[in-house]
């Protein structure tokens, strides 16, 4: 790993445990993972216990994109793009 992106790993480890809000943790790690990839933007899907997004966090997306992605219509393709995690249990 390149030292830059080792002090950048590290600051995002540093800076999501600053604080135990469930909410500000999982906007924080979306923001480290689009500096960590160098994105223009990101997101993360928190799915309910019905397998269905119940919160969805955005870094630099408009509010037509964020619409579109939710959308009944393209939840199957942003699946896809947002990446899934396997449900265990």
């Amino acid at each position: 790993m390149p030292p830059c992106a080792a002090l950048l790993l590290l600051d995002a480890v540093l800076t999501i445990g600053t604080d135990l809000d469930l909410d500000v943790v999982l906007r924080r790690i979306t923001e480290s993972a689009v500096t960590l990839v160098d994105a223009r933007y990101g997101a993360l899907g928190v799915l309910g216990e019905e397998g269905k997004i119940r919160q969805f966090i955005t870094v630099g997306m408009d509010e037509d994109t964020i619409r579109c992605s939710l959308s009944s219509r393209s939840y199957a393709a942003s699946r896809t793009w947002v990446g899934s995690v396997p449900l265990v249990g």
